[in-house]
């Protein structure tokens, strides 16, 4: 149902040739597309989003960005890596002409992520730092409690553990202060992921197991948790219990 109104609002948008609207919905398609595992239509739709962000009388960074932000993923995810290679180049492009304090930080972070996910951890923690910057300029505080965890992470696979933690124990201080169990267990389960990692199998668990008590309407995140439980148990020679949370995680 939402996919038709989304597309029906597209038609009405096209035919008035109103830009801004196209865009969006283009966006909207595209993500509805790539969650369903539509991966060459979602990339079509973040395509289209990308021609006339560009081309319109009043061209959007923003919305220039947010597709290129969408299609490198899918294309990554795709294999399609001189693609998205080609991609990143365009981001990078773009983000060094926004001024958004929104779409900016936003745009570094993802171009953050694709530097880690190529083992360029220096020049990803660099971007994660800019837009940490960025978000204490606005008083943004929902994006300083994403960009500690994000410093956090790519400290953690740096192995500052020090500095790892103090990261993530920042954003873990703001999460608890709002009803939001989901955010606050992505953290904990970060937070025992460094443990893990300095063979603290003890505190490990015990993170582990707080952020699955978070997790009960999240299956995807209960999965993951669960599978780093079973791991932390292993190390501990705790085999039965490894076992059972192993074997929870497969079926989910």
């Amino acid at each position: 149902e939402r996919e038709r109104l989304v597309r029906l609002s597209l038609d009405v948008a096209e035919r008035a040739q109103y830009w801004p609207a196209m865009e969006r919905s283009l966006l909207d398609l595209g993500r509805m597309m790539e969650a369903r595992g539509g991966w060459q239509g979602a990339v079509e739709q973040y395509e289209r989003c990308l021609y006339f962000a560009c081309r319109n009388k009043h061209p959007s960074l923003n919305r220039q960005a947010m597709a290129l932000q969408n299609l490198g993923d899918v294309l990554h995810k795709l294999g399609r890596t001189a693609e998205a290679e080609s991609v990143r180049k365009q981001l990078e492009e773009v983000t060094s002409r926004l001024q958004d304090l929104k779409g900016k930080p936003q745009s570094l972070d993802r171009l953050a992520r694709m530097d880690q996910d190529r083992g360029k951890l220096d020049e990803a923690e660099a971007k994660y730092r800019e837009a940490l910057a960025i978000r204490e300029f606005s008083h943004d505080e929902e994006g300083l409690a994403r960009s500690y965890s994000n410093l956090g992470v790519v400290l953690t696979l740096k192995g500052e553990w020090e500095a790892a933690e103090s990261s993530l124990r920042r954003s873990m201080s703001f999460w608890e202060l709002k009803p939001l169990a989901k955010e606050q267990a992505v953290v904990l389960h970060m937070i025992g992921d460094l443990f893990r990692r300095q063979r603290r199998f003890a505190d490990a668990e015990t993170y582990f197991r707080k952020s699955l008590q978070l997790r009960a309407d999240d299956p995807k995140g209960r999965a993951v948790s669960l599978d780093a439980l079973g791991r932390t148990l292993r190390a501990q020679n705790r085999m039965e219990e490894a076992v059972a949370a192993l074997r929870e995680s497969l079926q989910i």
